[in-house]
């Protein structure tokens, strides 16, 4: 998304924080229309225009849906200060839940079925790259009903026909990885974000930090890169608190054991250095 927006469009990007309670998990990282309000007012008394917001939903990193009620409410928000509500869905086919742990969470709403207060003004993208497993192919959808940027896209696409697609990700296959997944690291950490989609398992690292600082958020991460696991530090996803680590779990069954056990060995380590 910075690439895109920042380096390609010359934009500014700027996160919106969300809430995280202390002592909790799946509560943490509390997205709400009142926070996004008082985000884009703040920027306006700095003299700063808001175009666009910018949602990823399945959220990246935490796997979470969001509500119909809330998506209408941040909608409503864009709409009230003529900004434009990008709703990006890459993740929209890769939904899963637990059958073990019955959830409150909500299903998935495509912000294409519900009510836009501002049509002009809405769009939401999608593509094969992550339901269909194609991360090389630059396959996707733009749905909006602004016939100027309709105008500039039509300008720059490639049109072609496709034959046929695969599957999407299985939910049924993806549930077991993510459960796997979850329950090693969660016998390793104290706390892991609870999710429904995507293909992340967002977890903490802090009580195997001293000082709970960016610095040492990276100095972790490097450690698990030399020790040949790739993950990415909550740091470079925009967290705004130190110590968490996004794994991505979609990888065959062996490789996630390993990748499991090296981050183990890394942890055990910093617990023994931390004594």
């Amino acid at each position: 998304m910075f690439t895109d927006v920042h380096d390609r469009a010359g934009a500014a990007v700027l996160p919106l924080v969300l809430r995280q309670e202390a002592d909790s998990s799946d509560e943490s990282f509390l997205l709400r229309a009142e926070d996004l309000e008082a985000r884009v007012e703040a920027l306006h008394q700095e003299g700063r225009r808001v175009r666009a917001f910018m949602l990823v939903h399945p959220n990246n990193p935490l796997g979470d849906v969001y509500s119909p009620q809330l998506l209408s409410d941040l909608m409503d928000v864009c709409a009230r200060h003529e900004i434009h509500f990008i709703s990006d869905e890459i993740y929209a086919l890769s939904i899963f839940t637990d059958e073990d742990e019955p959830s409150s969470r909500p299903p998935f709403r495509s912000v294409l079925s519900l009510p836009h207060p501002d049509p002009d003004r809405t769009h939401v993208l999608w593509g094969l790259s992550k339901d269909f497993g194609l991360a090389g192919l630059r396959v996707g959808v733009v749905v909006s009903r602004c016939a100027e940027l309709m105008t500039c896209l039509r300008a720059i696409a490639i049109y072609n026909l496709v034959r046929r697609l695969l599957p999407p990700t299985e939910q049924r296959e993806t549930r077991p990885y993510y459960r796997h997944a979850r329950g090693r690291l969660e016998a390793m950490a104290r706390r892991v974000k609870g999710g429904t989609a995507a293909l992340f398992v967002w977890f903490s690292i802090r009580d195997f930090m001293e000082t709970d600082s960016a610095e040492e958020e990276m100095e972790i991460h490097a450690q698990l890169m030399r020790a040949g696991v790739y993950v990415v530090p909550g740091s470079k996803l925009y967290g705004s608190d130190p110590g968490w680590i996004r794994l991505i779990f979609s990888v065959r069954e062996e490789e996630l054991d390993e990748g499991l056990r090296r981050i183990e060995s890394v942890l055990k380590s910093r617990r023994k250095e931390t004594a």
